[in-house]
């Protein structure tokens, strides 16, 4: 994650990559969270899902999404 701020216009960036995190959602909360991926590649397993970083309304999501986000239900 990187974060950057910028006084001149007073906002915060926060910028996220597929390869590090990708979105989740759940069905009995009926929310969207963008999580890390913990990554398991050295002892030859597939990533697995960590802690939430972002909850998303379901437009952000969208973004993400089209932005090549990768994305579970659970």
């Amino acid at each position: 994650m990187h974060i950057q701020i910028d006084n001149s216009q007073t906002k915060v960036i926060l910028s996220f990559t597929p390869a590090n995190h990708i979105l989740v959602y759940d069905r009995q909360k009926k929310e969207w969270t963008l999580n890390y991926l913990i990554d398991r590649s050295e002892k030859g397993k597939d990533p697995d899902i960590g802690i939430p970083v972002v909850h998303l309304i379901e437009n952000a999501a969208k973004v993400f999404k089209a932005a090549g986000f990768s994305f579970v239900e659970i």
